[in-house]
């Protein structure tokens, strides 16, 4: 469980798939390794102290308008950074298979 949903894992470590990382046409892809928290010397998230127009830390909430058929748009932005406090608490896995 992360965040009170069902996640795939193995070995227990949690396996969050991401659109940002290719499956290749012959099934492989890469897998992210990533330590994370402070006490473990891994990666840790970052935010902005202060946003103007801050609806919640990090959460950015700007009124565009109204348009001619009465819709209220807005520009919502999220911020987010992340560091990496020493060089092994991330790794790449590539060719990596997928399948059934």
């Amino acid at each position: 469980m992360l965040d009170g949903k069902r996640v795939q894992t193995w070995r227990g470590v949690p396996i969050l798939p991401c659109d940002k990382i290719p499956i290749t046409e012959t099934g492989t892809t890469s897998i992210l390794a990533m330590r994370t928290g402070e006490d473990d010397a891994g990666v840790i998230g970052l935010r902005p102290k202060e946003l103007p127009d801050e609806y919640q830390p990090g959460l950015n909430v700007r009124f565009m308008g109204i348009s001619e058929r009465a819709v209220t748009s807005y520009l919502v932005s999220a911020y987010h950074s992340a560091a990496v406090l020493v060089p092994d608490a991330l790794g790449v896995l590539d060719h990596v298979e997928t399948g059934s």
